[in-house]
């Protein structure tokens, strides 16, 4: 039984949360609490393994709560946030929140099933992190660029923290990455990485060029591919609407698949922290084109899922901790 603590300052909130979460016979609300003071009390007395929270709440607000949750009592958190909050969102994000449920306008019943979902997954969450080995060379093709293309879902903003801020300003590649998020928040998110990155760092738009030493973060609600318009042509940045797959858009694989045939061994795909198996299609035919899979080590994944299906499908050249994964592009580029 999973056991969750409900934060919210609306008590009309509060009781539309515990009557979704109640409809689950896998899930338990052992408290309410109207602000994060409240909810750090109510951790103490219950223990929940997930804690559900708020952010904008009076007397301290959800962000606050969060950091000390993080310091004092690291337990998986989920923030509920509204797309004007999107910033925020991130920024709990990188407090060390799991994951975000966005606040729907009206009826909650269109978000039940996300909620349940995400309650489950959080539940599985790794908060420790540990180091590991570093990634062995590779022969790339001298006359063409080099490109590193990352897919990443739960967990993913604090990783992708983790390993860019540490990659040196004139790493020698362009890099695309997918993070599955609902539109306004890859945005927030690819500005707050480009503050305290080396690197440049901005959400993709259409028909946006490569540039090395600049990260492009797929939007949104939009499938991100690579398309090159004559044999040779590094490509663009293109963008759809098309159907979700995998129950997502951006879908990692849709981008890898497009990557992998322009830039061939030169394609260094990187799978993170995430729950299902985004990415591993991808990487399919990444190694059919000659290029290098690595993965996150499970010990340091927040969700084992993402790395452990490449890793099962016997894809991955290297499985790397995220703490050593910087150092191990670089040395892969030889910067």
């Amino acid at each position: 039984m999973i056991k969750v603590l409900v934060v919210d300052d609306s008590a009309l909130m509060r009781r539309i949360l515990t009557d979704i979460i109640r409809s689950d016979s896998e899930i338990k609300v052992v408290d309410i609490a109207s602000n994060g003071k409240l909810a750090i009390e109510k951790i103490k007395v219950h223990g929940p393994d997930i804690v559900l929270m708020d952010i904008e709440m009076p007397e301290m607000d959800g962000i606050t709560a969060l950091k000390q949750i993080m310091r004092e009592w690291p337990l998986p958190v989920i923030m509920l946030s509204s797309h004007t909050e999107s910033g925020k969102a991130i920024e709990a994000i990188q407090a060390g929140a799991v994951d975000f449920i966005v606040k729907p306008t009206n009826e909650f019943d269109t978000i039940r099933d996300e909620i349940i979902i995400k309650i489950k997954t959080a539940a599985l969450a790794r908060l420790a992190r540990f180091k590991q080995a570093r990634a062995q060379t590779h022969r790339f093709n001298s006359t063409r660029k080099k490109i590193v293309i990352i897919a990443t879902s739960t967990g993913g903003p604090q990783t992708l923290e983790a390993l860019l801020t540490e990659l040196p300003k004139n790493i020698p590649a362009s890099i695309l990455i997918v993070q599955h998020m609902p539109p306004y928040f890859t945005k927030s998110l690819a500005e707050r990485l480009n503050t305290i990155c080396q690197i440049e760092v901005k959400e993709a738009q259409e028909g946006d060029e490569l540039k090395v030493g600049t990260a492009l973060i797929a939007p949104g609600g939009f499938h991100m591919e690579l398309k090159a318009e004559f044999l040779g042509a590094e490509g663009k940045i293109r963008l759809n609407k098309e159907p979700p797959e995998l129950g997502v858009r951006p879908c990692a694989n849709k981008l890898f698949k497009s990557v992998a045939p322009i830039f061939k061994e030169n394609t260094i795909a990187v799978v993170l922290t995430g729950m299902g198996t985004d990415g591993t299609e991808g990487c399919v035919d990444v190694k059919k084109f000659n290029g290098t899979v690595i993965a996150e080590a499970e010990k340091s994944c927040i969700i084992y899922g993402m790395p452990k299906s490449v890793i099962e499908r016997g894809l991955v050249d290297e499985i790397i901790d995220i703490d050593t994964m910087a150092v191990a592009l670089v040395q892969l580029l030889d910067v």
